[in-house]
């Protein structure tokens, strides 16, 4: 399965012509998610005022744009009209993909976690229930990726339309924005945690770029508009 869940257009007799830029993009994403994991790994092992800390965070910072990418390369491949994607082909091969990993991942942790508790203390330690309310690794990435796959039968009309797109990319923003604002309110803690348990914290967010995905290939392709990006991330 690929990190962006790519999508294969219909067949049309001949060999998929590969987006080069994209599979770049993946390449360069894939080493920063290892940048970024060795980065956080190992903040705990130094003082903050240490020169080793410091240059954690400085590759903490500068690794972080790996899952943004990954989701916008996502949603450039889903959302993208000119291929045919079913909502069965969306189900039976990338959602029940996901659903698997997700089962297997947690069924292999559980099953560590009970071996070493074991190992060490024979069991008397061991939580099963906090491990599977609070699945670690990379399943939150995984629970994001279905909602935004569950979505994307709801967004593929959207991303005909340039300015339907776009507003679905700065509402996502707004809200997202408006939920983190809420924290400084006399009440936005209780927000904040009710927005935590349903896991919408991450998936506000993420939906933007999903579309946004879509958005810079389908309709920001004209070498002015490259220009000004370029300039921008410059």
């Amino acid at each position: 399965l690929s990190c962006t869940g790519e999508v294969a257009p219909k067949e049309t007799g001949s060999l998929m012509q590969r987006v080069v830029y994209l599979d770049v993009l993946r390449v360069l994403a894939a080493f920063a998610v290892v940048l970024l994991h060795v980065a956080v790994g190992g903040w705990s092992y130094f003082r903050v005022d240490s020169l080793d800390w410091q240059l954690l965070n400085v590759f903490n910072g500068l690794s972080r744009w790996c899952v943004p990418v990954f989701v916008m390369i996502s949603g450039s491949l889903f959302l993208d009209p000119a291929r045919e994607i079913t909502i069965r082909n969306l189900y039976a091969r990338h959602v029940l993909r996901v659903v698997c990993i997700i089962v297997l991942w947690t069924a292999a942790l559980l099953a560590l976690k009970v071996a070493h508790a074991v190992a060490l203390h024979g069991g008397a330690s061991l939580d099963l229930r906090h491990s599977i309310e609070y699945p670690p690794g990379i399943s939150w990435f995984l629970f994001m990726l279905l909602g935004l796959y569950a979505l994307t039968p709801l967004l593929r009309p959207v991303a005909r339309d340039r300015t339907a797109l776009l507003y679905v990319m700065l509402a996502s923003l707004v809200v997202n924005g408006a939920v983190t604002c809420s924290k400084l309110l006399p009440q936005g803690e209780w927000l904040s945690e009710q927005v935590k348990l349903f896991g919408l914290e991450s998936f506000l967010g993420y939906i933007g770029l999903y579309c946004a995905g879509a958005y810079f290939r389908l309709y920001f392709g004209s070498e002015r508009m490259r220009t000004v990006l370029y300039a921008l991330g410059a």
